[in-house]
């Protein structure tokens, strides 16, 4: 079967929050989170399979620009 990773976050050991995936992306893993509750990490894209960061924030993904390299 296909698996999807979607980013979550979690309190008491539950899932508290699935955050969805962003427009375009076929996964998202979250990385760290901050005292605002603003998620990062990194998703695939679905059309071009490159892996982007984003920032999670008020129920909202943003993408961050790719840096130029070997990886972008």
């Amino acid at each position: 079967p296909t698996v999807h990773r979607r980013a979550v976050t979690w309190r008491a050991g539950a899932i508290y929050r699935d955050l969805g995936l962003p427009p375009g992306a076929r996964e998202a893993v979250g990385a760290g989170i901050n005292d605002r509750g603003d998620v990062v990490g990194h998703l695939t894209d679905a059309s071009t399979g490159r892996i982007e960061a984003f920032v999670h924030r008020d129920g909202q993904f943003t993408r961050l620009q790719s840096l130029p390299g070997p990886y972008a």
